[in-house]
């Protein structure tokens, strides 16, 4: 009976150590403090590689945030986002402007961007490391991967691995190795900037326009013209087959499926092709440079705090997108936890509306029909359920569609860098 109790106040004293792992004033070994908080920085999803740093639906393994979902991740994304702005967005940037200089801190003489999480996240192939943008392509001090640092005498080469030499397509610019025919930093010689932000062949290009279409449908149901507005909005993209970077998210599996069968509808009809990868949250900044088209599903499940996250962390990386000539499509749907997965767009200056409204079904007007995005799309038609409008545009733009109020449903901003 001794041995028994014994045993049973070791496991109580075990457990109260768990809850509480402070020693003193200090963390159990392998413990760091954050937020008064001992936690396991090789480990924790919240707090991984460094305290602040989530991988939000991924685990955190060996400190860097990996591919794979964590097991309670079925759900919304959680907690732990930005906490909302006086006025009620969940953003709280300072504004800015699409022609002047990039969001975010300036970049230091490492070559790296210092990340600050109110100013728009990583750029374009980059990739968030402990309070760091990197490029794990060609950084010696990231190679691959956060933290996979190489060995003295070699270089960060082959998209991402150790060599002793740079790939023969590479140049060893300032210790990196760098494709001098498309690196708009250093284009056709290290040091030669492009001020258009594009270089092709080694010659620096003019800007080609990108798009941003925000479509206030999710797909659960539609008719063919709401279709044949789904698939146009995508196949805006010049690739053959379009290449196309789809996020699901927290979107309703019925609304991904009925948006597929848009684009594959207006495949057919236009004889186009296009190819789907599924976006990964902590890389999106880096999978954008193999895409022609970044997808954004309606988040009709997503709280607030956490998509707004998400634009902070891809705000920069949005706006090289678009400049660069990308296309960015974006559906929207009602939502009891969020005010619009439109918001997703806000902190790289690329769409804003007040609000989103959520309209009975309804005869919608096309205002604009026959070219673009409303190529082949009659002047009017019927809105399916779970349609929403945009309230209050605070950046210009286009509207392709709009209800009987006038209030835009579709919005087509060309935007020219």
């Amino acid at each position: 009976m001794k041995h028994w109790l014994s045993l049973l106040l070791f496991t109580l004293l075990g457990m109260a150590g768990c809850a509480s792992p402070i020693v003193g004033a200090q963390c159990k070994p392998g413990l760091s403090v954050c937020s008064a908080t001992c936690v396991d920085l090789k480990a924790d999803f919240r707090n991984c590689g460094a305290c602040g740093h989530e991988c939000g639906r991924y685990l955190c393994e060996v400190g860097v945030c990996s591919h794979d979902l964590r097991p309670d991740a079925g759900g919304p994304i959680g907690d732990g986002g930005l906490g909302d702005a006086a006025d009620g967005s969940g953003f709280g940037y300072d504004g800015g402007s699409l022609d002047g200089g990039p969001i975010g801190a300036g970049r230091t003489d490492a070559g790296k961007f210092v990340v600050d999480a109110g100013l728009g996240g990583c750029s374009l192939g980059e990739q968030e490391c402990g309070a760091s943008c990197v490029n794990p392509s060609n950084d010696p001090g990231n190679c691959g991967t956060c933290g996979h640092v190489c060995p003295v005498g070699q270089v960060c080469s082959a998209g991402g691995n150790c060599s002793v030499a740079c790939d023969a397509n590479l140049t060893l610019c300032g210790g990196r190795c760098l494709d001098l025919t498309s690196d708009p930093d250093h284009c056709g010689g290290c040091g030669t900037s492009c001020s258009s932000g594009i270089c092709e062949g080694s010659s620096c290009a003019d800007a080609v326009p990108g798009h941003v279409v925000v479509i206030g449908h999710d797909y659960l149901a539609a008719n063919n013209t709401m279709r044949r507005i789904a698939g146009n909005a995508v196949f805006l993209a010049r690739g053959a087959p379009v290449q196309v970077l789809v996020y699901t998210g927290e979107a309703d599996p019925a609304s991904v499926s009925g948006v597929e069968a848009a684009i594959n509808y207006v495949q057919t009809q236009s004889g186009r092709a296009w190819k789907k990868t599924d976006a990964i949250e902590v890389i999106v900044t880096r999978q954008l440079l193999d895409a022609d088209v970044f997808l954004i599903h309606a988040q009709a499940n997503a709280r607030k705090s956490p998509l707004g996250k998400l634009g902070q962390q891809w705000g920069n990386a949005l706006r090289g997108f678009v400049a660069a000539g990308g296309v960015i499509v974006v559906f929207d749907a009602p939502s009891t936890v969020n005010d619009g997965t439109f918001r997703l767009l806000e902190p790289g200056l690329l769409f804003s509306a007040q609000k989103r409204e959520t309209i009975a079904n309804q005869q919608l007007q096309v205002v604009v029909p026959g070219i673009g995005v409303a190529t082949q799309v009659s002047d009017r038609y019927m809105s399916a359920r779970d349609t929403v409008r945009f309230v209050g545009l605070t950046l210009p733009g286009t509207v392709i569609v709009q209800d009987t109020s006038a209030q835009p449903v579709v919005v087509h901003r060309v935007i020219v860098h």
